[in-house]
């Protein structure tokens, strides 16, 4: 039902210009997200809100019915990605006597995105300032503090905010990276569990904690949970890596190969995934398939030198020096301190 058929059923007793305020609030009156997956919606909304703001003299609206109307005209443009639109409609709003709190915490959103940091966080503090217990401008404000080198800061904000909202999943996922910043695992273990317990299927939790866990060497630990997450995301090719490591570390080059053909066969092979491959099958002592994927890599990087490193090892190993020493040099060239391309040329000219 469009919101036309909805106002018509419940508008009949008001004014003509109270008709076109409340017939564009049903039309803006959704969330940001929402609103500009129906740009149409967001249009019309607009358009109806001018023609009320345009429609009524001086005195002959409310400050808060002005600051409603200011900060609906700020959501449709935002929703319409037109940021410079939306920071001009937010601004009366807040400006207003009875300005309101989701258009101030907009223009720090607003401000952030367009790299007015300094903006941004006088927005959040100024919704913290008649609400100190919102939890997103404490976010934001830790947000804005990580980003500016403030760690202790930043946990300060992040930390406040998971006491207030347990269930601040962004903030205590930001937690979690600022302590493994900091090197402090069991803290950051910590807030990834319970992150997941918020929410078993938030994936960045899933392979953050499964990384740590490797480093701990909990291998069948970590497996399941990256296991978990491709099941959630068969489309993400550092989760056939990690399960990759994981399955090498076990001593199961098989497992660990057929994983990342797995990656190949599905169209998410990547240069990292390539240079994998190209490992595995030197390890286990077949240059040629090592050197193929290798070149593939290399296609995608010609610049790097780990890559020409690693070539220059292969043909080394299947007797082709002349090519081994073309590639250590090129090595050189573009690496100039890789010590380990100086020795293996070395040991080629000798």
């Amino acid at each position: 039902m469009t919101p036309e058929l909805i106002f018509r059923e419940t508008g009949a007793g008001l004014s003509e210009k109270e008709k076109v305020f409340y017939l564009s609030a049903a039309y803006l009156d959704a969330p940001v997200g929402e609103l500009s997956r129906r740009p149409e919606y967001a249009r019309k909304g607009i358009q109806l809100m001018h023609d009320y703001l345009g429609g009524i003299g001086p005195g002959g609206t409310s400050s808060i019915h002005l600051s409603r109307a200011e900060a609906l005209l700020g959501k449709g443009y935002q929703a319409l990605n037109d940021a410079g639109n939306a920071v001009v409609h937010y601004e009366k709003s807040v400006e207003l006597k009875d300005g309101q709190l989701q258009p101030t915490y907009n223009l720090g959103l607003l401000h952030a995105d367009r790299g007015e940091l300094r903006l941004s966080g006088q927005y959040f503090s100024k919704v913290l300032q008649r609400f100190p217990d919102h939890v997103p401008s404490l976010h934001g404000l830790g947000a804005l503090a990580e980003g500016a080198g403030r760690q202790q800061e930043a946990v300060g904000y992040f930390d406040k905010a998971t006491a207030l909202f347990t269930g601040a999943l962004s903030s205590r996922y930001r937690l979690a990276q600022l302590y493994l910043s900091q090197r402090r695992g069991e803290e950051a273990i910590e807030q990834l569990q319970k992150c997941l317990s918020l929410n078993p299927k938030y994936l960045p939790a899933l392979l953050d904690l499964g990384q740590i866990l490797i480093s701990q060497n909990k291998l069948a630990e970590s497996r399941q949970l990256f296991e978990q997450a491709l099941k959630l995301d068969a489309s993400r090719e550092e989760i056939y890596n990690a399960l990759s490591v994981v399955a090498e570390q076990q001593g199961d080059l098989d497992q660990a190969l057929k994983t990342l053909q797995n990656a190949v066969a599905k169209g998410m092979a990547g240069e990292v995934t390539l240079i994998n491959l190209g490992n595995l099958y030197a390890r286990k002592s077949n240059f040629p398939q090592a050197i193929e994927f290798f070149e593939l890599a290399r296609k995608k990087n010609p610049g790097n030198p780990r890559v020409l490193l690693a070539l220059g090892v292969c043909h080394l190993r299947i007797g082709v020096p002349a090519k081994a020493k073309a590639l250590f040099e090129e090595v050189i060239r573009l690496d100039p301190a890789n010590l380990e391309a100086k020795r293996l040329l070395k040991e080629i000219r000798e």
